[in-house]
């Protein structure tokens, strides 16, 4: 999975990924790609949901390219 065009999908307040950020990414000081990284690092454990938003954006971004 490609986490290039996920900047939005977890900084969205109420995004598909949001809950994932509150689980896996707690300790982690958002800035400087760091949520990211994070969710890069646990992505064998992030939601059905947070994946497929992943997807979108990815797609999106790509077509928008």
């Amino acid at each position: 999975m490609n986490f290039m065009a996920t900047g939005t999908v977890f900084a969205e307040g109420d995004g598909a990924c949001k809950e994932d950020v509150k689980k896996l990414c707690s300790d982690v000081e958002p800035g400087d790609g760091r949520i990211k990284k994070c969710l890069k690092d646990n992505r064998e454990n992030l939601s059905q949901a947070c994946k497929e938003k992943i997807v979108q954006a990815i797609k999106k971004r790509k077509g928008a390219g």
